[in-house]
């Protein structure tokens, strides 16, 4: 009887880190690099999407890549 409680509890401590395991990974993910979060412009020469610190504006007000 003792061998199968010990047994029991081993399963039962193998679980529970397998759970706590799996929480931490998620946690760990999520925290990840965000990516970028600012806005995003379409080039009007290529039609590229790129950030808006990267455009060059034109006197218009639109924007293209460095490229153009």
């Amino acid at each position: 009887m003792n061998l199968l409680r010990l047994l029991l509890i081993a399963i039962v401590i193998w679980f529970a880190m397998r759970v706590v395991k799996r929480v931490i990974s998620a946690k760990t993910a999520r925290r990840g690099d965000p990516g970028y979060r600012g806005n995003m412009v379409t080039c009007e020469i290529c039609g590229v999407y790129l950030p808006e610190n990267d455009a060059v504006s034109t006197q218009d007000g639109k924007f293209q890549c460095d490229l153009h």
